[in-house]
């Protein structure tokens, strides 16, 4: 028998045929779609957990302070207090310390041996130095009421050694974290701030 000019079997072959084509058409898009809303979600996973990422970070540090520069290292290396060190950048910040002390945090009008605040450097505190050839009174109000309202750290205590520095300074104040430096030629409340909140708490040892 012939329909439509066609043998029977031969319609219903091509019929099926049709019928699987079009099924593989619409699996196949089907596929596309899934993987596409996949890629989709997946892609704003990505965004949102870097955002929230970069909000955090963002928020628990500072963007680099102008004028901040890295100092290259002069190692960990621990000393006797009777030991008097010898440092390759002036003021150091690394290098051989007292391994069995440090330096009281706060405010000193006196000088601190660079080999008692180095050690401080070393487990995350921040130290500013001042150089007075004369008697300095604003700056040595304005550094030591700083050192009493800066943010705590994590370890929730004020990690900070505010020093008189014998040796010249390129400014007026010089700012140190682990193999960092900061120099200003002026007290800068806002720098200083942002230098601690910076680099407090990331010294090589992480140590209250």
């Amino acid at each position: 028998m012939v329909l439509f000019g066609l043998p029977i079997r031969l319609e219903k072959t091509l019929n099926k045929k049709q019928k699987l084509s079009k099924r593989q058409q619409l699996r196949a898009a089907r596929r596309r779609r899934q993987l596409i809303q996949r890629a989709v979600l997946i892609g704003l996973a990505v965004l949102v957990i870097g955002g929230i990422t970069y909000l955090v970070v963002s928020n628990r540090r500072p963007g680099t302070v102008a004028g901040e520069r890295t100092v290259a290292t002069e190692g960990q290396a621990h000393i006797s207090p009777d030991q008097e060190p010898t440092y390759i950048n002036n003021p150091p910040s690394s290098g051989p310390h007292v391994g069995s002390a440090t330096a009281p945090s706060g405010f000193s009008a006196e000088e601190i041996p660079p080999k008692l605040w180095v050690h401080n450097l070393e487990h995350g505190y921040i130290v500013f130095l001042y150089h007075c050839p004369e008697d300095c009174p604003d700056l040595k109000e304005k550094l030591e009421t700083l050192a009493g309202n800066l943010p705590p750290s994590k370890y929730d205590s004020i990690k900070v050694v505010v020093s008189l520095y014998a040796s010249p300074l390129p400014g007026e104040v010089t700012a140190l974290a682990w193999t960092k430096q900061l120099d200003l030629p002026a007290f800068d409340e806002d720098m200083l701030i942002r230098f601690y909140e910076r680099w407090v708490d990331r010294g090589p040892e992480d140590i209250p």
